[in-house]
């Protein structure tokens, strides 16, 4: 089962990058995540239509649809981001799975 978009790591990681620096994506550690199945969803992270026959991750707070792969590139790439400007990874919960609401 395919869990993100048909784009090698590197091009995501520079389109989670992108998005990072101009603000389409925030810099933030997720903490209620719902997964479940794509339904066609834009995947905020790649830009690539979450299928059915994928994991989707729905982001509470900000409210962000992603690929469940492209949700853990964001996440890194967003604590790659809070440890430059702080000298140091922040300490987190450990984000709550939930299944998603139809």
């Amino acid at each position: 089962m395919p869990y993100g978009p048909k784009i090698p790591d590197d091009e995501l990681r520079a389109r989670v990058r992108a998005r990072l620096a101009d603000g389409q994506l925030p810099a933030i550690i997720s903490t209620n995540v719902y997964a479940g199945y794509g339904a066609g969803d834009i995947c905020a992270a790649c830009g690539d239509p979450i299928t059915a026959q994928q994991i989707v991750y729905e982001v509470e707070t900000p409210p962000l649809t992603l690929h469940s792969h492209c949700h853990q590139v964001w996440q890194l790439e967003c604590l790659r981001r809070m440890s430059a400007d702080t000298g140091s990874i922040p300490r987190r919960r450990k984000p709550k799975i939930l299944k998603r609401k139809d």
